[in-house]
């Protein structure tokens, strides 16, 4: 499809917005984002898939009776990852909203990318809230005899050997 034909059936999509009512607009608007869905993007068969894990944010989730999906903003790489997940997740997705998650599935990257585009998740692990987690001093005397009775200086020197 051509950039002009694209115009076009966005020009078509506007006009069409501007005669519904809101009510309509709600229904049209669910429509169109379930024919969205409906579209994913093609599987070629020249994907690399990959069994992996990734670390970022669990966000838009989107759930009808055909697809549950939700996107994931990777830490780096790509912007954002469509995540498939079956049923048995969907509590966990739910409870990952918005949370920094480890995603484990099938990474499906299009030849010669080096990000994935789409997964088929297997687990959803999410990560405890920054603030629930120690800080610094509260590793303060976790292991006490860590050092055997040695000074830390002198624990710190025998692991140098000497460097």
């Amino acid at each position: 499809m051509s950039i002009a034909q694209t115009q076009v059936s966005y020009n078509d999509l506007l006009n069409i917005v501007k005669q519904l009512s809101i009510v309509e607009l709600n229904k049209f608007v669910s429509q169109v984002l379930e024919l969205q869905i409906t579209k994913m993007p093609a599987h070629d068969s020249n994907d690399e898939v990959i069994e992996s894990a990734m670390n970022g944010t669990l966000e838009i989730l989107n759930v009808n009776k055909n697809n549950k999906l939700f996107e994931l903003y990777p830490v780096i790489g790509t912007q954002k990852i469509i995540c498939d997940f079956p049923s048995a997740l969907l509590q966990k997705a739910i409870t990952a909203i918005g949370n920094y998650v480890n995603v484990v599935g099938e990474y499906k990257y299009k030849s010669g990318h080096p990000y994935p585009y789409y997964v088929n998740v297997t687990d959803i692990e999410i990560y405890p809230d920054e603030n629930e987690l120690p800080s610094l001093f509260d590793l303060h005397g976790i292991a006490p005899n860590a050092t055997n009775g040695l000074s830390s200086e002198d624990f710190v020197k025998g692991i140098r050997d000497e460097w």
